[in-house]
């Protein structure tokens, strides 16, 4: 082989490599889509766009949060382990908001969702949502009523 056509042949690589390797980050503040991986997620929830003060799930209900404090969130599950550290928002209206199919997002009869915690896999391509009742933040202790799986 010449020393051209290896030229073209790595370069060939790289162009078939590229989307791979770097996935496009969005600016702050932009909108980004969570596509649904977890049996959950696909029927309660659906695919989610997550701006900083709010989520909106498929059916177009959005909710409206304010970041509070981070915790661990060893209750999120990724494909690679578990673990790791989340987001804690709290809801600005407490809410059970009925999601696909009928089914609310926690589903505890008189008990509307006060916090949610935002937990991203470290290698930054997974993303789990806790949902939490109560008036105190959850803590590493604190078990969601549900969590919802999602990838980039």
């Amino acid at each position: 082989m010449t020393r051209r056509t290896y030229l073209l042949a790595g370069v060939a690589v790289l162009a078939l490599c590229a989307p791979s390797v770097a996935k496009e980050q969005p600016a702050p503040g932009e909108p980004v889509t969570w596509h649904a991986t977890s049996n959950t997620a696909e029927s309660i929830t659906g695919d989610v766009v997550y701006l900083p003060n709010s989520l909106t799930f498929a059916n177009g209900t959005a909710l409206t949060m304010t970041a509070v404090a981070n915790a661990p969130a060893p209750w999120a599950v990724f494909a690679s382990g578990s673990g790791g550290d989340g987001e804690i928002y709290k809801l600005e209206s407490p809410a059970d908001p009925e999601l696909l199919n009928g089914n609310k997002l926690c589903g505890m009869p008189g008990q509307p969702v006060t916090y949610v915690m935002i937990a991203p896999n470290p290698k930054g391509d997974e993303m789990v949502l806790g949902v939490f009742t109560g008036e105190d933040a959850p803590t590493a202790e604190s078990d969601p009523c549900a969590t919802y799986s999602y990838e980039l």
